[in-house]
């Protein structure tokens, strides 16, 4: 997302005109050039957040067995 720092606030590439062409684009407010970003730039989430959210899956899913073993005991 741009940033503008006469702004101090993130613009969507929807809010911005994106008439300076070339991978830059005016700010609404101020009028400031702004640099868009780039295919580089776009990553998507961090490995250790996708092992977090791999080890949280892993243990709901040991904790459901453990429910289901338990259930199955009382009855």
């Amino acid at each position: 997302m741009p940033w503008c720092d006469g702004c101090d606030r993130f613009w969507t590439l929807d809010a911005l005109d994106g008439g300076g062409g070339g991978g830059t684009a005016d700010c609404p407010n101020c009028g400031s050039v702004l640099a868009l970003p780039t295919a580089a730039e776009d990553q998507g989430a961090p490995w250790h957040f996708k092992l977090m959210v791999a080890a949280v899956v892993a243990y709901l899913g040991w904790r459901a067995i453990q429910l289901l073993v338990w259930l199955v005991g009382r009855f």
